[in-house]
């Protein structure tokens, strides 16, 4: 028991660092992007720390010291907290880091497998797919200013699929889509107007799926 609480708090640590590292990646991406921007806030530093810290327990105590279990989350996580943290405080998701994502999702494929390459390409296809349509759906229904899942989430979305593989691209995207339109419809209940970050939810919802 205590080896197992052990490895836990290890699991919390290490995510805590990787939101730490993931926010300090983001504010100097949003600063070289936008000089002069402001979007530091302790309140949303702490609750991604405690949200990393979360995940981080979370994979411990479902894969305890299962390495192959653990390099998915391990290589993909951090690029998706700094993606999470990106949108969320200017509602832009870096194509660069979303490529970044879709590799890493590759290149830890093997370690699942000989038939990995395959769920994790798939997947990228269904998120890439999936996403697509949302966004054609937007232009074409909505007025461009109006639209706030972008091109960048498309691009999110393709290396969502990487990451969790085929068989839990729908289901992550499903889960991290509703989330924001609750989210969505709360605001508009509040008053307030804006884009909606949606690759924020998809990237908590995707890391969330990798920790389980």
């Amino acid at each position: 028991m205590d080896h197992e609480f052990l490895l836990v708090a290890a699991c919390a640590l290490a995510g805590t660092a990787a939101s730490t590292l993931a926010w300090k990646a983001s504010t100097e991406w949003i600063a070289a992007w936008s000089p002069g921007s402001r979007t530091s806030s302790w309140a949303a530093l702490a609750t991604l720390a405690g949200f990393g810290a979360a995940v981080g327990a979370l994979a411990g105590w479902r894969h305890g010291g299962d390495m192959p279990a653990l390099a998915p989350l391990a290589a993909c996580g951090p690029v998706l907290l700094f993606l999470l943290a990106t949108d969320f405080r200017v509602r832009r998701i870096p194509s660069a880091g979303a490529a970044l994502l879709a590799i890493a999702g590759l290149a830890v494929a093997p370690l699942a497998g000989s038939d990995a390459w395959r769920e994790q390409i798939g997947g990228s296809f269904l998120g890439l797919a999936a996403a697509g349509m949302l966004w054609a759906a937007g232009r074409i229904f909505g007025r461009r200013s109006e639209v706030a899942f972008g091109g960048g989430d498309v691009l999110l979305a393709a290396g969502i699929g990487a990451s969790v593989g085929f068989s839990r691209t729908f289901a992550v995207l499903l889960a991290g889509a509703t989330c924001a339109a609750i989210s969505a419809m709360a605001a508009i209940a509040r008053g307030e107007q804006g884009p909606l970050p949606w690759g924020a939810f998809l990237c908590a919802a995707a890391v969330i799926a990798l920790a389980w």
